[in-house]
């Protein structure tokens, strides 16, 4: 596999290799997780057990000769990925879809096409293969160089033969910031990156594009604007799914944000997530995409300028 700079770009390749296809639409139910409390300072360096208070979108869809069926719109819920230190893994805990089993990849699932922007991991269990990529914290990423927030994404493709079931999902995770480290005064802006896929039934899309997050804790508010561009793996048109402006409120007991359905250009785009590091340094939120019988999802993170 190549090296690239973004999980959307990876997650559009390995669905047209492993099936290809696209349309359909339906619904989705979620089951939100209690925000996790990390032992780890950053995740720079993460030696122990641990846990990471997380935001998470997931969504499924059957693939077969006549084109993709979406059973499950992509929506948002709250999750906590996991670190094992035995076998130096992550495992997410809970998704807002019902799987065979959780995520859970070990040190011995790394990929050689990791990067200094992407940990990838691979395994493959009888007709299942599985893959899951997470953004590298730290100085040496060149995309954004985050130490509080992460985000990842899991795609799961099982062959059916005629058919091949796809599970997908993007999740932001990290070390929360607690309830009294969170801010009650004062805003900030955050500089972000916006990664994420969609699918239609004219293919596979990797999602790119601006986005920028802003927030004013005194009034427990925060501000998102994210224009999402696509480009399809199939033949590699491009589109452009609107400009999104949205509002939202903060929880500060639990350092979370929530930014209700907006629209633009026939799609509606809804987020979730948190605040992360001392005095709610980044954030790491997911966000839906949904519209035009079609399916997306991803994450956008960031830290304070």
């Amino acid at each position: 596999m190549r090296n690239v700079t973004c999980v959307g770009s990876i997650l559009a390749a390995l669905m047209v290799a492993g099936c290809g296809g696209g349309g359909g639409n339906s619904g989705l139910n979620s089951t939100p997780a209690a925000p996790s409390i990390s032992k780890s300072t950053s995740l720079l360096n993460v030696t122990q057990n641990d846990e990471f208070a997380a935001s998470i979108a997931a969504g499924r869809g059957t693939y077969s000769n006549s084109g993709l069926a979406i059973t499950s719109n992509a929506t948002l819920s709250n999750t906590t990925v996991r670190y094992d230190s035995a076998t130096k893994g992550y495992s997410i805990e809970t998704l807002p879809i019902s799987t065979a089993t959780k995520p859970s990849f070990t040190d011995s699932n790394k990929l050689l096409s990791s990067n200094a922007i992407l940990t990838a991991y691979g395994k493959t269990t009888g007709t299942r293969d599985d893959q899951l990529y997470l953004f590298n914290p730290g100085s040496g990423n060149p995309t954004l160089a985050l130490t509080y927030a992460s985000y990842g994404a899991w795609l799961s493709i099982d062959d059916r033969n005629t058919s091949a079931d796809v599970t997908i999902a993007y999740f932001a995770f990290g070390t929360r910031t607690s309830s009294a480290d969170m801010p009650r005064s004062g805003s900030a802006s955050y500089t972000t990156t916006l990664d994420g896929s969609f699918v239609d039934s004219s293919g596979i899309y990797a999602l790119s594009g601006s986005s920028s997050f802003s927030a004013d804790f005194g009034a427990n508010s925060v501000s998102v604007a994210a224009s999402p561009f696509g480009v399809n793996a199939l033949d590699g048109s491009t589109r452009n799914f609107g400009s999104f402006n949205g509002n939202g409120t903060i929880d500060s007991n639990a350092a979370q944000f929530n930014i209700p359905s907006v629209g633009s250009n026939g799609y509606t785009f809804a987020m979730k997530g948190h605040f992360y590091g001392p005095s709610a340094a980044e954030m790491g939120g997911v966000f839906s995409l949904n519209g035009n019988a079609g399916t997306g999802m991803g994450a956008i993170v960031g830290k304070k300028n």
